[in-house]
This record gives structure tokens, sequence and C-alpha cells, in this order.
């Protein structure tokens, strides 16, 4: 490809940035067609890598900046990025897209509103909304063991962020409620789980019972998971809902796929 002149590139910046990096992150940096896989720990140059590697594709290539998407985990990751990158092709770097996943997902539900119908009239949900809907599944006496007499909240909040966890993972309650069945079968017909002495011999160990009472909370908490969606479809939607919304479109709705492939 032919480089594309842009007055705006700091020419001095890259070059000096570009020296300091070891041979595998200038591969990384030098490598602007294709993918290419970075593993390194926190505090190692990743957001340098990825700023040096997008202003080399501006430099050398067509691309607009537009057509570049950057994805990080926090907005302070995607803040730090962009200030790297302004320094290396100024304003042009605003035009760069640069997000959080959940940002990220968020903007496509907005800009491609006629392909997400369904959440037209459904509304960011609260903690005390979600808190509710747990509290009133809770209530079921099926549930008593994650509703201990006494304190019945205790686990709301837990609940609440394990389901978080869950759809971060894009793990759907069947797909939860399997994995906590099969190591539960797992466990009980591992031999390591049979006692081999004492009174107990020929016995589940105690830490396997524990693990099994410890699976059997989590068959419940794929339970209460599932009733928890049921409670807000059509109605509310949260944060992680946006990044398991873009996944299923990306995979049902050819359309989308390809406009986002056109577009970045």
């Amino acid at each position: 490809m032919s480089s594309v002149s842009h007055p705006k590139f700091s020419d001095d910046l890259f070059k000096k940035k570009y020296a300091n990096l070891n041979s595998k992150q200038k591969e990384a940096v030098d490598t602007i067609e294709g993918p290419v896989m970075v593993i390194a720990g926190p505090g190692t140059g990743k957001t340098t890598i990825l700023t040096l590697r997008i202003a080399n594709i501006l430099q050398k290539t067509d691309t607009p900046a537009s057509g570049i998407l950057a994805i990080t985990y926090t907005d302070a990751g995607a803040k730090n990025m962009r200030v790297k990158l302004r320094e290396l092709i100024g304003s042009r770097a605003d035009e760069v897209r640069i997000h959080t996943f959940h940002g990220f997902a968020a903007s496509v539900i907005s800009e491609f509103h006629d392909h997400f119908p369904h959440l037209s009239k459904s509304e960011q949900i609260t903690d005390i909304e979600a808190e509710s809907i747990v509290r009133s599944i809770l209530a079921d006496v099926k549930f008593a063991d994650i509703r201990p007499f006494g304190n019945p909240d205790m686990y709301i909040g837990p609940i609440l962020g394990a389901i978080r966890e869950c759809k971060k993972e894009a793990w759907t309650p069947s797909v939860l409620r399997s994995f906590a069945e099969g190591e539960a079968e797992r466990v009980r017909k591992s031999p390591e789980s049979i006692s081999t002495r004492g009174a107990s011999k020929g016995e589940l160990k105690a830490d396997a019972k524990n693990r099994i009472e410890r699976l059997k909370k989590t068959m419940l908490l794929a339970d209460v998971f599932e009733l928890y969606e049921e409670a807000k479809r059509g109605k509310y939607h949260d944060f992680d809902d946006l990044l398991i919304e873009l996944l299923a479109a990306l995979g049902n709705d050819p359309l989308l796929l390809q406009l986002l492939q056109e577009k970045f």
C-alpha cells in the first residue's frame, strides 16, 4: 500500500516511541493488515502499541480515521488511548471510534436502532428495580436455601453480581444450570470424592458434599437468573444486556454484521 501523507502526523514522536519497543512489539505495530495478538501483563505498554498501530495504519493506508475501531475495558483506558493517539495524529484522533465494550454495544444499538426494535420500549433498569425483582423471586419457598431466615435479603446483592458476571461471559441461565448439574454429577462419581476409611468409609467425603451443596445453590441461581430475565423482558434492560443483545444480533442479523464490517 502507498503511504498517505497527513500533515498532523507527528513523525518524530512516532519514531521516538517506536524505537523504545522490543522486536515483538514492533512486529505488532508494523503488521497493518490481518490479525495480531499481543499477550502482555498490566503496565507493559499495550496501549502504546495499539495507538502506534492505529497511527501506522492511518499513515500508510487510505483508511479513514472513522474506519478504525478500538475497544477497551474501562472508561479510563479509552480516555488514555485517545490522549496518546491525539499526541501522534492530532485532532484526527477524535474521529477514531474508541469505546469500552459496553459503550460500543450501546453506540451500535443507538445508531442501528431499527435492528433492535424490541428494545425501543425497554428502559434501563435501576438498582432498586433490579433488587425488587430478585426479592419477589426469592419469596418463593423453593429458594429458601438462598433466603436465610432473619436476613432474607442477604443474597440479593451477590445474586445480581453473579448475574452480571454470567452476562459478561455470555452465559445464559441454561448454560449455568447445565454446568452446575454436570459438575455436581462429576463430583458424585469421582473416586476422589469417596471416603476410604473411618466411620464414613464408602460415603461421600464432607468436602465433596459441601461442593455439591454449593453447586445446588448455583442451580438455584440459574433459576433466579431465568425468572429475573423473564420479569425484565419487554420492560427493562440492564447494562450488561447491551453486550448480550449485540452478540445475538451479530449472530442472527447478517445485514447488521455486514454494515459493521464495512464501517470498520
